[in-house]
């Protein structure tokens, strides 16, 4: 992504082209396994042991332990999710319940590459530590001159009207708060931005 504008980001948060699948729908087919799914039906065919009091808090170590042992994730359709949904349908069936796995379609996020934020002069944002993507961003590339959105209020780019005049396929600069990103995503597809960069100023302070 090349901005047509010189800029030190020292925090950013970036969506790539084509905004519009932001927050999308539909499913992957990474997303779920041939024998098991997103959710789990149980019904009991033979008396469940009665909880005690302590069963709760072991749950949820027990499932802590499982984020831990999975790079910090047990989001659906990771090796963490995958791990979450064996250890729930262990405890089930030692409890006394039949579990069935049911396949469930839902939207799957899966960063395949780190992103590149290029900007005049040969800097490249770092991923990770100056940048980095936020879920449901599409993949893509923008070469574009750079276009502020809403100024430095701390609603840039939540109202309408922020957007108006705006010219279709520049990148949008955006200040983060307020409304959710993918809101400011979404306007900033309708309004024909090539892709939306979100500062986040109290990270670490901006300058431009």
């Amino acid at each position: 992504m090349l901005c047509g504008v010189r800029l030190e980001l020292a925090a950013v948060l970036v969506l790539a082209a084509a905004l519009a699948a932001c927050g999308g729908d539909g499913a992957s087919p990474a997303a779920t396994r041939a024998d098991a799914g997103a959710s789990a039906r149980t019904t009991r065919d033979t008396p469940a042991r009665a909880a005690q009091a302590g069963d709760a808090w072991a749950h949820l170590g027990a499932l802590a332990a499982v984020g831990t042992q999975n790079r910090g994730t047990r989001a659906a359709g990771t090796p963490g999710g995958v791990a979450t949904e064996e250890l729930i349908a262990t405890r089930l069936r030692d409890a006394g319940w039949t579990v069935r796995f049911d396949r469930v379609p839902f939207p799957f996020f899966d960063e395949r590459r780190p992103p590149v934020v290029a900007l005049p002069g040969g800097r490249t944002l770092r991923a990770g530590a100056d940048v980095r993507t936020l879920t449901y961003s599409p993949g893509g590339t923008a070469r574009a001159r750079l276009a502020r959105v809403g100024g430095d209020r701390a609603d840039a780019g939540c109202r309408a009207g922020d957007w108006r005049g705006f010219a279709r396929g520049r990148i949008a600069l955006v200040r983060r708060g307020v409304c959710p990103f993918a809101a400011k995503a979404r306007r900033a597809a309708a309004a024909g931005a090539a892709a939306a960069i979100i500062v986040d100023a109290s990270a670490r302070g901006t300058r431009g």
